[in-house]
This record gives structure tokens, sequence and C-alpha cells, in this order.
């Protein structure tokens, strides 16, 4: 069985026992966390929500904090001696699939 679920503003396809990396969660928001379910679906259904189904659940156990890998970003103008680097890093929670109801 799998999900499309919205959490943090992202959308994610999962399936029971993923790993997933997702923004940043606060540390007081972690013992209600449950995602919003868009869509599950197996080999033989699919029940999709209009734009959430409410009876469908997906629970979820928090592994950690981590920051994404550093993305460099590059300023430049031309003839006019103006360069700059910017380095950036997310800050991520990961978090583990433990069981998909519908």
């Amino acid at each position: 069985m799998q999900a499309i679920i919205r959490q943090g503003g992202k959308q994610y396809l999962v399936k029971v026992d993923d790993v997933i990396h997702v923004s940043k969660i606060d540390p007081g928001k972690s013992e209600e966390l449950s995602p919003e379910v868009l869509a599950v679906f197996d080999d033989k259904k699919i029940e999709l929500g209009a734009p959430v189904l409410d009876k469908a659940k997906v629970s979820v156990e928090i592994l950690g904090d981590r920051k994404s890998p550093k993305i460099h970003v590059y300023k430049y103008k031309n003839k006019t001696n103006y360069r700059r680097k910017i380095g950036h890093r997310d800050h991520q929670t990961t978090i583990k699939i433990t069981s998909i109801k519908s």
C-alpha cells in the first residue's frame, strides 16, 4: 500500500518502512505529527481526497534532525568586480513511515 502525503508544504509518495527527510518540525509539535493524506492506493483500488482524505491515517516515527547538503549560490556582475558566494543548508527532520491505514 502506498500513500501521497503533504508535510511542510511538499508532497511525498511513501510506503511502509520508508525513511524520508522533511522540513524541520518543531520539537513541541512532534507528538501530534500526522501528515495530511491526499491519496491512498494499492494494486486493486485507489482512494483520492478532495483535497484530503479524512479517514485515512499515516503514522510516522521521528528519527532525528539533520542539515541538507550545502547549496552554493554565486552572484556575478561583469566588468564591475562584483562577486558573491553564498552557501545555504536547510534544516530537516528525518521520519520513518510506520503504518498506512485507509
